[in-house]
């Protein structure tokens, strides 16, 4: 994912890179991408923190970064943005306690 251009691609409204055995982190970049609506980062060998700059996905329906090797807790941001549906996590290894922001959802 280091060497995706996101500012040159800032207009997609579909990212995939499901099952491409990509490693790293997921990048603060992704955050560029500000109209899209679908996220599929699953069945990689991605590592780390998920980043929180899903505050700047306005539009952001569906993240799927299931069968990877995240850690730490889910941002909380997610569930705060009103056109969000779906979350694959599956296969990862999230602590914490599940966001309250869920409850609150009303596209869950």
């Amino acid at each position: 994912l280091d060497t995706i251009d996101f500012a040159a691609i800032a207009c997609v409204t579909e990212f995939s890179v499901a099952n491409n055995k990509l490693t790293g982190s997921v990048p603060t970049e992704i955050g560029m991408l500000s109209v899209v609506t679908r996220i599929d980062l699953s069945g990689n060998e991605l590592s780390g923190e998920l980043v929180d700059v899903f505050a700047s996905l306005p539009k952001l329906e569906s993240l799927r970064v299931g069968s990877n090797g995240l850690m730490g807790t889910v941002p909380t941001s997610l569930f705060s943005l009103t056109a969000f549906e779906e979350l694959g996590a599956d296969g990862n290894s999230f602590t914490g306690c599940i966001p309250t922001e869920i409850a609150l959802s009303t596209t869950l």
